[in-house]
C-alpha cells in the first residue's frame, strides 16, 4: 500500500499505511500491517489488512553473548484481506519511479487490475535472509478503465492505454522459495595512479524461485505458472563489477492475460518499446559492467559515479501445446534472441542516465533516466 502515486487508473493516490509489518510481544511473536487510500480519478478507496503469528523453532544459549541475539529459524503463519489496485510489474518498475514517468513525460510502465479478496500462508524462515513460503490465494480480479490520459507535462503526448485481463475468480496455491542477502558496502583501495580512494559498490545475491497452481472458478479452466529469478551482484576487483540478472517466467495451461510473459521497457529489454513481445515463455539475461570513476581518478572519489556497459537479452515466445513448462526453450536460437547494448552513467544506490541501443533493426538509440537499478 502506497503513500502517494499516480497512474493511469488511479490518477492522483494518497494514502497511509504501515511501511513493513509493526511487531507486537516481548519476542515480537506478532506482526501486523494494514493501509487505506483513495484514488481521486477513480473516485474509490483501497484497503489492506494483514497479520501474522511467529513461532520459534530453536532457542538460543543466553550464557553466550555471540549467541544471545543470533535469530533462530523461525514459523510464521499469516493471512490478509485486501481490496486494492495492483499490478504484476513491480519488478520492472517500483511506484515512485513509475509515478514520476506517469507524471512528468505521459509514460506509464505498469499495467493495472483490481483484486478483492483473501490470502493465508505458512511460511518457514531459517534465518532472516530465507524464507519457503506455502500460501492459498483466493481473489476476484477486475479490469481496471483507463481514467487518466494525460500527465502534467509532455506535450501532446497521451498515456498508454492500461490493457484487459481475465476478470473473475482465481484461487491458487503458491510455492515460494526466496534468500536475499544484496548489500552495499563502502571500502578503501587503490585506484589506477595508486592513490587510495573510497568508493561504494553493491555485493551479494538474490533468488527468488515461484510456483503458482490456480484455477479460474468461472471459467473452470487451470493454470500454472512458474517464475525463477537470479540477481548475482559481483565485484571483480576494487573498482570493476560484473552484476547480473537471470529470469525465466513460463505459463502453462490457460494462463490468464496479466500473468502472461512480456519483453521490453525498463528493466526488461530497455531499448525496446515497453511489453513489445508478448508469450508465455520468457528468458532474460541482464549484464552490466560497472567501472568506478572513482578508481580511474581521485576527482571521483566522493560522488560514487559509475560507468555502466549494459548488454541484455531476451527471448520469449507463445507455445500452444504448452503442459510442459519447459516447451518452447529449446528453440532458442540466435536469431530468436533480441539483444540490446547500451552506455550509461550512474551511482550504486540506482541513479542511472544513458542510452541502449537495438541490434537487431537500425533504429535510433532509446535514452533512459532511472531512480532505481534495473535489477
Amino acid at each position: 500500500m502506497p503513500f502517494m502515486d499516480f497512474n493511469r487508473v488511479n490518477g492522483f493516490y494518497l494514502g497511509i499505511a504501515t511501511p513493513t509489518m509493526i511487531d507486537f510481544g516481548r519476542h515480537s511473536e506478532i506482526g501486523i500491517k494494514g493501509g487505506i487510500g483513495y484514488g481521486f480519478e477513480e473516485k474509490k478507496g483501497q484497503s489492506q489488512l494483514g497479520g501474522e503469528y511467529r513461532i520459534p523453532l530453536g532457542s538460543n544459549d543466553t550464557s553466550i553473548a555471540a549467541e544471545r541475539w543470533k535469530p533462530v529459524p523461525t514459523l510464521a503463519l499469516g493471512a490478509e484481506y485486501h481490496d486494492v489496485t495492483t499490478t504484476e510489474d513491480a519488478w520492472r518498475t517500483e511506484r515512485g519511479e513509475n509515478a514520476a514517468y506517469a507524471f512528468f513525460v505521459r509514460e506509464d510502465f505498469r499495467d493495472y487490475y483490481k483484486i478483492e479478496g483473501w490470502n493465508a500462508y505458512a511460511a518457514f524462515r531459517p534465518e532472516r535472509k530465507s524464507e519457503l513460503r506455502l500460501e492459498y490465494r483466493s481473489d476476484i480480479y477486475s479490469d481496471e478503465p483507463q481514467r487518466v490520459w494525460h500527465g502534467r507535462w509532455g506535450g501532446d503526448k497521451i498515456l498508454p492505454p492500461n490493457p484487459t485481463i481475465t476478470a473473475g475468480r482465481l484461487n491458487s496455491w503458491v510455492l515460494t522459495a526466496v534468500r536475499e542477502d544484496a548489500h552495499t558496502e563502502s571500502l578503501v583501495a587503490k585506484n589506477v595512479f595508486g592513490d587510495s580512494v573510497t568508493f561504494t559498490r553493491m555485493t551479494g545475491r538474490v533468488y527468488l524461485l515461484q510456483a503458482e497452481f490456480g484455477k479460474n472458478t468461472g471459467a473452470d479452466s487451470s493454470f500454472q505458472r512458474y517464475i525463477l529469478d537470479a540477481r548475482n551482484f559481483n565485484p571483480i576487483i576494487p573498482g570493476i563489477s560484473i552484476d547480473t540478472r537471470f529470469r525465466m517466467e513460463s505459463g502453462t495451461g490457460d494462463i490468464p492475460i496479466q500473468k502472461s510473459q512480456y519483453l521490453g521497457g525498463p528493466s526488461s529489454l530497455p531499448a525496446l518499446k515497453n511489453k513489445i513481445i508478448s508469450g508465455n515463455r520468457l528468458a532474460l539475461l541482464n549484464v552490466e559492467l560497472r567501472v568506478s570513476l572513482a578508481a580511474l581518478s581521485s576527482i571521483f572519489e566522493n560522488d560514487n559515479t559509475e560507468i555502466i556497459i549494459l548488454n541484455d537479452f531476451g527471448y520469449c515466445t507463445r507455445v500452444q501445446e504448452d503442459n510442459n513448462l519447459l516447451q518452447g526453450f529449446g528453440d532458442m536460437t540466435f536469431s530468436t534472441i533480441a539483444y540490446n547494448v547500451g552506455i550509461g552513467l550512474g551511482h550504486p544506490s540506482g541513479i542511472q542516465l544513458g542510452v541502449s541501443w537495438r541490434t537487431d533493426i537500425n533504429e535510433v538509440g532509446r535514452f533512459f533516466f532511472r531512480f532505481q537499478r534495473p535489477f
